[in-house]
């Protein structure tokens, strides 16, 4: 009876945690528990590696490392990250950029080059990338777009999420010789009115795929202000009562998971950072985290090639970049 009343006087006089703090600290403990799942996929050799198909290893190594670089304050001597980076540079192509997949070193994939580069400039934000940007600023092409140089794609060359991938990375940097103002208007004339830019990419199926990358980039000059208004109103729009982001018309086939997708969202809303769209984030991140596996990870779906020699999931991808998800948004409610 004794410790029952000296519970009771405990709790009753215990501080109460606000609806803020509880939300914070569920924030600190899926963070946590996420980024430990990263590690724990991490080979020997530095790579991280889905264990269903290695097509994208190299690709899935560049996610994964973002993700941990993301607010780390100790990246030279994290023992984790210089592994991958040690790895990702063994396989570099001659020109400084990079495929999707260690196989395909003596090709490059200019959209996993140019998450490559970010890294790069996020471990070292003096390095010049002069190599890099001659072989770049020569694939730009007449109408201001870059194709996809993928080795592994066959046919259709010239998906919008390419020139984005370039635009987003050449609107950081301010010694480029891109011509960005015709990439941006060839992103723009890709757009198809209420569908963004439409669903036909070869490896997500998604809109929201090309989103992560253009919205960002479009949204930094105040010349498309109109237009990423109107995209952004269309796609808070989109918003399910539960916080999430579907895009998807057939989900009886393979594809990604609505929680990529969200993830997708997210971190184009977070890095544009608009007040009126904070509980629309929120919400998104309460969804996430609310679907966090046992394991610590994310459910991906499946990457949605209608091929039979491909039947890969998209774990890696989809806890990747929710962790990066996740510590953008800590960093913005901790700096308010």
């Amino acid at each position: 009876m004794k410790n029952l009343l000296t519970i009771c006087v405990l709790f009753c006089f215990a501080p109460k945690l606000s609806v803020a703090q509880i939300k914070s600290d569920k924030l600190k403990q899926s963070l946590s528990r996420g980024v430990t799942f990263l590690l724990s996929q991490q080979k020997e050799s530095g790579s991280f590696q889905d264990s269903t198909d290695h097509m994208f290893n190299v690709w899935e190594t560049i996610i994964c490392t973002k993700a941990l670089v993301v607010n780390e304050s100790a990246i030279q001597t994290n023992i984790n990250i210089q592994k991958a980076l040690n790895w990702l540079s063994s396989n570099e192509h001659s020109s400084g950029l990079i495929c999707h997949n260690e196989k395909c070193i003596t090709d490059f994939c200019i959209e996993t080059s140019m998450l490559y580069l970010d890294l790069k400039r996020k471990i070292d934000p003096t390095f010049q990338f002069t190599n890099e940007m001659l072989y770049l600023e020569k694939l730009q092409e007449e109408d201001g777009s870059w194709k996809v140089q993928n080795p592994d794609v066959q046919f259709d060359f010239n998906y919008p999420s390419v020139t984005a991938f370039v635009l987003n990375f050449s609107t950081q940097q301010t010694d480029l010789n891109f011509n960005t103002e015709k990439a941006s208007a060839f992103l723009i004339s890709k757009l198809i009115p209420n569908q963004l830019w439409g669903s036909s990419w070869e490896y997500y199926g998604s809109e929201s795929y090309t989103l992560w990358q253009a919205l960002p980039a479009l949204a930094r000059e105040e010349k498309n202000r109109t237009l990423c208004d109107s995209l952004i109103s269309w796609i808070i729009g989109q918003q399910l009562s539960n916080g999430a982001w579907n895009f998807q018309q057939d989900r009886s086939k393979n594809c990604i998971s609505i929680e990529l997708e969200t993830a997708f969202v997210l971190n184009a809303l977070l890095k544009i950072n608009r007040k009126e769209n904070r509980k629309n984030i929120e919400k998104g991140i309460q969804f996430l985290i609310g679907q966090q596996l046992t394991n610590g990870g994310w459910n991906g779906g499946f990457f949605p090639i209608p091929n039979q020699r491909y039947k890969k999931k998209e774990y890696l991808f989809a806890s990747s970049l929710i962790v990066e998800d996740l510590k953008l948004y800590q960093s913005l409610i901790r700096n308010e």
